[in-house]
């Protein structure tokens, strides 16, 4: 469930093409879902200006929340992102 003040990578972006893929920002305001749109609507603020941006304009499909995130947003150790992969592959594998 997204909430107010969680942090979020952008997945997608339709109205820049997918310019914003991969940024990460946090939801500071929710707007009610309404009949003609098909899922919640998140005013979201990347953590850094892109493309002239600080606030982009979200549907609920296009973020994923950053805990979701089976990989750390810091750099990690090359060690332990093998491992990772290794286990992430082992679950799709049984999937």
């Amino acid at each position: 469930m997204l909430e107010l003040n969680k942090k979020v990578m952008i997945r997608s972006d339709r109205f820049h093409k997918g310019a914003h893929n991969g940024q990460i920002g946090t939801i500071v305001h929710i707007y009610p879902e309404k009949s003609n749109c098909k899922s919640a609507r998140f005013e979201v603020r990347l953590n850094k200006e892109h493309l002239g941006d600080s606030l982009v304009w979200l549907f609920e499909d296009e973020l994923v929340k950053v805990a979701d995130l089976e990989i750390p947003i810091e750099p990690v150790d090359p060690e332990q992102m093998k491992k990772w992969t290794a286990a992430a592959r082992e679950r799709a594998k049984n999937n």
